[in-house]
């Protein structure tokens, strides 16, 4: 039985580690569904928070429902530390999403042009350039739905 997802919801947000341990412990079912979490934590850059959740046996690749990484967040988000964080645990930095998306694809969108390069240099390769002209431009002119300015 997979404990109450408000309740585990509740323990990341407020950052309770002792509860979520004893959540984990008291649910056996749960390790497996502990990738949307882990989400969340690369989305806002929360190192320590996601390094509890790979400490805990979450595939640094896990894929939500639309196929998206937590490397994908970090992008996303513009969470560039995070980002190099998961690279350096062996995060998979060209993973298409449900929709085809790369990571890259989601920085041109929504990261800094710093992070943009950064990835670049390491190997990210876009797969959808429908979103965005390539190279991206100098500044991100917010073309993309939800995209942050420079």
């Amino acid at each position: 039985m997979i404990s109450d997802d408000e309740t585990i919801w509740d323990a990341v947000f407020d950052r309770e580690f002792t509860r979520l341990d004893h959540l984990i412990r008291d649910d056996p079912a749960l390790p497996d569904h502990l990738g949307d979490y882990f989400h969340h934590a690369a989305a806002q850059g929360d190192i320590e928070l996601a390094t509890f959740f790979l400490d805990r046996g979450v595939d640094i690749n896990s894929r939500n429902e639309e196929g998206e990484t937590a490397f994908s967040y970090s992008c996303a988000y513009d969470q560039r530390e995070m980002a190099r964080f998961l690279v350096d645990r062996g995060a998979d930095i060209n993973t298409a999403d449900a929709g085809g998306g790369s990571p890259l694809d989601w920085a041109v969108c929504h990261a800094s042009q710093e992070f943009r390069e950064w990835l670049t240099a390491i190997g990210g390769k876009r797969n959808d350039d429908s979103y965005e002209p390539w190279p991206p431009p100098k500044t991100n002119n917010a073309t993309c739905e939800g995209a942050h300015p420079e």
